[in-house]
């Protein structure tokens, strides 16, 4: 439940990427190789946030919102499956693409799974690559 409500009160005080900045101090709070024990709550809150930009159809802010989470990516090396997984979470989060936006729980679920993520992390990175770069658009 405060997954759909944290982000809606957070709204009310402040611009959606400040939000979305607050919710994701929260996946890579901890300063060790380790992510929160809560990730997969946060991931969700990621997601919801971005599921009410792309239901308003607020393109913008999403691509703006991509922009930030592939920024917090690069800023953290990518070294194991849970690296990947959580950084496809984020990925498809943010995508004003409905149909990578759908694979969020797919993602999701494969943080406590052991579903070969490589080729979704690249063709992700890909993806958010080409639309983060100027002469996207």
């Amino acid at each position: 439940l405060i997954c759909q409500v944290l982000p809606s009160v957070l709204l009310r005080l402040y611009s959606e990427e400040r939000v979305l900045g607050i919710i994701l101090d929260f996946c890579f709070a901890l300063k060790s190789d380790e992510y929160p024990s809560n990730i997969k709550q946060t991931l969700r809150m990621v997601f919801e946030l971005c599921e009410r930009m792309r239901d308003s159809q607020r393109l913008s802010s999403l691509m703006a919102s991509g922009q930030i989470v592939m920024a917090r990516i690069q800023q953290r090396p990518m070294v194991s499956e849970e690296d990947r997984a959580v950084a496809c979470c984020l990925l498809s989060a943010v995508s004003p693409y409905e149909d990578i936006a759908n694979r969020f729980y797919v993602y999701l679920a494969a943080l406590t799974s052991t579903i070969p993520i490589d080729e979704s992390y690249e063709f992700l990175m890909r993806k958010a690559l080409d639309e983060c770069s100027p002469s996207s658009g």
